[in-house]
């Protein structure tokens, strides 16, 4: 259903666009990049959730997706959406109580994506996409990472410039997974100029 929306969606622009994804997005939304390849600009990525790249070389950082994804829903079959999501959100942000913090309006939204990210676990342990399936897009490309994420994904962030190094690549100091909305201020300028950079704007 999300690589139809997203295909729908990029049909009706029609034209040359940017992508710009955060977290899982990069998993969901790369079928249809690939479908529309012809016509990408430029791909940012905020802290993808490639875990399976670790799994595949055998990572021992690998061990915290996993772990967090039996305990997620273990967790929603145990205990339904609160106690799932509460786990959730306190292991990004690592500090317990970020998820109790948070106005019912915001716990409200997020739980209703609780069942969906029950499923969304699976791509940690697929084989797709690729280092190579996202080099093979051949468009330039931005990688954000808050300097205070978790391991795994400072592992994730490390296996992409290493095996993708014409990558550009930003890290927000004092900043964890929720960055492009944390920190803001941060990064939209970083963003912008790289967007200017590669849409024939002066």
């Amino acid at each position: 259903m999300d690589t139809h929306a997203i295909t729908a969606l990029l049909d009706h622009i029609g034209s040359g666009f940017h992508a710009v994804l955060h977290s899982a997005g990069g998993n969901l939304a790369f079928e249809s990049l690939v479908s529309k390849r012809d016509r990408i600009k430029s791909l940012t990525l905020f802290e993808p959730t490639y875990f399976q790249h670790l799994h595949h070389s055998e990572s021992p950082e690998f061990a915290q997706p996993d772990e967090m994804a039996q305990t997620f829903r273990r967790l929603m079959d145990q205990r339904g959406e609160e106690g799932a999501m509460r786990f959730f959100v306190d292991t990004w942000a690592k500090q317990r109580g970020t998820w109790a913090a948070l106005p019912d309006s915001v716990k409200e939204q997020m739980g209703n994506g609780a069942q969906r990210l029950y499923y969304e676990w699976d791509h940690i342990y697929g084989d797709w996409p690729r280092l190579a399936d996202l080099d093979a897009l051949e468009v330039p490309m931005l990688l954000f990472k808050g300097s205070e994420t978790i391991d795994s994904m400072h592992a994730v962030c490390d296996l992409i410039l290493s095996e993708m190094p014409l990558t550009e690549f930003t890290e927000i100091p004092g900043a964890g997974h929720m960055c492009p909305f944390t920190h803001a201020d941060v990064v939209a300028p970083r963003l912008m100029k790289f967007l200017e950079r590669h849409s024939g704007c002066e």
